[in-house]
């Protein structure tokens, strides 16, 4: 508390910023100055003094589809709203007139002021701030808003109305009842309750959605979730923040998530309507850098020393309200870089992440002239960094990458020309535990002919018993005594429900057409997904209840053999398809060969060793991942 009301006695007496946002600062300042009360005073003028420097994206247009996606919420339910968003977009268009709109326009002293006095009753007389020192308080609780959204005032009485009492339930429990971090788990079970449903709720605007639009959310990515989690939060006087990450250094997208500030000072990860505090949504993850949102303006933020020297700068940094608290997270590491001299006049330099198609910049770092060097602080590590400038289209190479590793010293990979190598390659995307438990699920099914619909006279022919590892799987029939049968399906194992891609049916090499797909126990539109030749649809079935999916033929037919994969990614090497694996060499791209794959494994002789690899499948698809080549292993990163 201290550090904060100092800094308001030297705002005081060296002047303050007030004037900048016109009479609203004027009026509230004037307000607590009248009261007296130098805390309120202290927080106002942290408030107006940073307000000057927020805005948000603002448009007549953007105001009708937040107007239009609260309608939609209120009538619709997932997955019925996707339609109604999209047919919103279509009578709407995308706006045109998009300007920067400030704050201090759209706010009235008034309702800053009751903001003010409402987060100040939580921390003084509520039951889950009062441990929160002033700066703490300043951040967590006081703020109007948590990102940079449209400013919604009143906010904080409505989302308190809705929700407090679900906080206020642990104050019967002595042990609890002041806990910041039970009050959490207790009212984010309600807003688990809203149902998460992963989806971007307007894919053709680039704005963050106001409390307006997140209100009674249906669906949303984690930023949405997390904002609107920190906004019910705050409004029952829990401290609570959202942490985020530009870009997962080993796959695509990034990630935002919440934090709540416990009593024992600790900030707890969670995220809204999804996860409750300590249980992560992506446990294990690395990850290269992590910020938190914040309301005060950072001194120390890429915004705030570029503006002086004005530099294009990538936009996924570019924000003077984000904090590096990577150290909350994991054990990082400093890395010093020698840098090229392609863009030697420039004032910063970047580590970049891949994201399975390009290179993200997730931190930042102050040129050293001198020797044309940068250092950057507390990475992540086990972790592939390529060092970037950032020019006209974006990432321009200053070194080779490098790889950071946690016990040993940072590794830079350069080819080795002189010393080639044979690459064996078999997918282009490493095996993640998710397509790979639906692989696992297929262990111990089973296949069966039948001439009777209902299966009564069904015969078994073939069955999985090992885990299928990549691609189609074949399968030889046997017991059906050269007999024909007009109905064959897939029987999935004991307690497990039925999850398959596709199935083939063949007779002498050659796939059978199929006249009806049918499933068990129901009728199910999509078992026609699991024999129409696409290997990225898939059946699920409802339940481990009758769980099989199989086909009518029409007429009795002999099988001998029967082809199927397992739900999956494709990122398989498929025979027949063109694939060029390629090599980074100063941070570019060099091929290493084309092929036409004849297998289910790629062999590339000849290929420079020690370097960082990457597979093109040319044929199609967008999941690639950078990997090493050591002592015949691929190393994912």
């Amino acid at each position: 508390m201290a550090v904060g009301l100092l800094l308001c006695a030297m705002q005081a007496h060296g002047g303050n910023a007030a004037g900048t946002v016109g009479d609203v600062g004027d009026e509230v300042i004037a307000h607590y100055t009248r009261l007296g009360d130098a805390e309120k005073l202290c927080a106002a003028r942290f408030l107006v003094d940073n307000m000057r420097l927020h805005s948000f994206k603002d448009s007549p247009v953007l105001d009708k589809y937040y107007a239009g996606i609260e309608q939609v919420n209120k009538k619709y339910k997932y997955p019925a709203c996707v339609e109604q968003y999209a047919r919103l977009y279509g009578e709407l268009g995308r706006p045109a007139d998009v300007k920067q709109a400030r704050d201090a326009d759209a706010m009235t002293a008034g309702e800053l002021i009751e903001n003010i006095d409402m987060a100040f009753a939580d921390w003084r007389e509520g039951l889950w701030a009062r441990h929160l020192t002033f700066d703490e308080f300043c951040e967590y609780l006081l703020p109007y808003r948590v990102g940079g959204e449209k400013v919604t005032p009143g906010w904080r009485k409505r989302m308190r109305d809705r929700y407090f009492f679900r906080a206020e339930a642990i104050s019967t429990s002595e042990d609890i009842c002041n806990s910041a971090y039970w009050a959490t788990f207790t009212v984010n079970e309600t807003l688990k309750r809203l149902g998460l449903n992963v989806h971007k709720v307007l894919p053709q605007l680039e704005v963050e959605m106001p409390l307006q639009a997140l209100d009674n959310i249906r669906m949303g990515e984690c930023r949405d979730y997390s904002v609107f989690a920190a906004y019910v939060m705050r409004a029952c006087g829990i401290p609570v923040g959202v942490d985020f990450t530009p870009q997962w250094p080993d796959r695509a997208w990034n990630h935002y998530w919440n934090v709540v500030l416990d009593n024992t000072g600790k900030n707890v990860p969670f995220l809204g309507a999804d996860a409750n505090p300590e249980y992560s949504t992506k446990p294990g993850q690395k990850m290269a850098k992590v910020y938190r949102l914040t309301f005060a303006y950072q001194q120390g933020s890429l915004h705030a020393l570029n503006s002086k020297w004005k530099e294009r700068v990538p936009d996924v940094l570019n924000s003077p309200f984000m904090k590096d608290v990577s150290d909350e997270y994991f054990r990082g590491k400093n890395l010093y870089v020698p840098l090229n001299d392609a863009h030697k006049s420039d004032k910063f330099a970047y580590v970049a992440v891949y994201n399975n198609q390009e290179w993200v910049p997730v931190d930042f770092a102050v040129v050293n002239h001198e020797d044309c060097s940068a250092t950057f602080r507390y990475l992540g590590c086990d972790v592939v960094y390529l060092p970037v400038y950032w020019g006209r289209n974006g990432c321009v190479p200053a070194s080779d990458p490098i790889l950071l590793p946690s016990v040993k010293h940072a590794k830079a990979l350069v080819p080795n020309k002189a010393k080639p190598q044979t690459i064996r390659i078999s997918r282009k995307y490493p095996l993640f535990r998710r397509v790979l438990g639906f692989r696992r699920l297929m262990k111990g099914g089973t296949f069966e002919a039948a001439n009777s619909p209902d299966f009564s006279d069904a015969v078994k022919c073939a069955v999985i018993k090992g885990v299928p590892l990549r691609g189609y799987d074949t399968l030889v029939v046997s017991g059906t005594d050269g007999k024909q049968y007009r109905y064959w399906r897939y029987v999935a194992p004991k307690n497990r429900k039925c999850e398959v891609a596709e199935i083939g049916f063949l007779c002498g090499g050659k796939k059978l057409e199929v006249a009806n797909a049918v499933s068990g126990g129901k009728q199910d539109a999509s078992a026609v997904n699991a024999f129409d030749g696409d290997k990225l649809s898939y059946y699920s079935g409802a339940s481990a209840k009758e769980a099989w999916v199989g086909v009518d033929m029409g007429k009795a037919v002999a099988v001998d053999a029967i082809v199927y994969i397992p739900r999956n990614d494709d990122n398989d090497v498929v025979p027949g398809h063109t694939y060029e694996l390629s090599y980074f060499d100063g941070g570019v791209q060099k091929s290493a060969g084309v092929q036409v794959a004849t297998s289910g494994t790629l062999v590339f002789e000849g290929v420079p060793s020690d370097a960082l690899y990457i597979l093109h499948h040319l044929d199609g698809g967008t999941e690639e991942r950078i990997f090493t080549y050591e002592d015949g292993k691929i190393n994912w990163y």
